[in-house]
């Protein structure tokens, strides 16, 4: 398994990449892109996901139990 736990990944650019069975837990994601990503089983527990691009990520069995999910999907969050 791959760990980004609890890592600051704020404005990272993951287009596209493969991130399955990554554990993100409690990493800082916001304004990550992670369009087209795959991340088939990737444990997203508690990661901040505010504004970040998920455009077309597989999230098939992610868990993102009690991630932040503020604004994701918008361009452009008020």
């Amino acid at each position: 398994i791959n760990s980004f736990a609890y890592a600051n990944l704020e404005n990272t650019n993951f287009k596209n990449a493969r991130l399955w069975n990554t554990d993100f837990g409690s990493a800082n994601l916001t304004n990550a892109d992670l369009s087209g990503a795959d991340l088939r089983s990737a444990y997203l527990g508690d990661a901040d996901l505010s504004n970040a691009n998920l455009s077309g990520a597989n999230l098939e069995n992610a868990v993102l139990t009690n991630a932040i999910l503020d604004c994701v999907g918008h361009h452009i969050c008020q």
